[in-house]
């Protein structure tokens, strides 16, 4: 079986960032990683965006936890940088807490 790298892109618009919208008991970026978790082809996961208020909820779940920017695309090559051998990378958004492992 082959395995996909993952980044979630946890950014977003000062003052508000949906990825720390609360669903239920947990953070909707807490929804998107628990799920990419449970996917038997996912590997490693990499978060980019606030990492002060990202690594107290995820860090112990994630493999990388990268202090974002304000450009999308220099976020996403940021976490293409933990991630220079892989073949494939599957790159979602943190506020997608609907997701499911298929």
């Amino acid at each position: 079986m082959s395995f996909v790298d993952a980044i979630v892109l946890a950014g977003g618009e000062e003052g508000t960032n949906k990825a720390f919208y609360r669903i239920k008991d947990r953070y909707m970026v807490e929804h998107v990683v628990g799920t990419l978790r449970k996917s038997a082809v996912i590997d490693r996961i990499a978060v980019v965006g606030p990492k002060d208020e990202l690594e107290p909820a995820i860090s112990g779940i994630v493999d990388y936890v990268i202090e974002g920017t304000g450009s999308i695309v220099t976020n996403i090559i940021l976490a293409l940088e933990c991630f220079p051998e892989a073949d494939r990378i599957l790159a979602v958004t943190s506020d997608i807490p609907m997701i499911t492992k298929e």
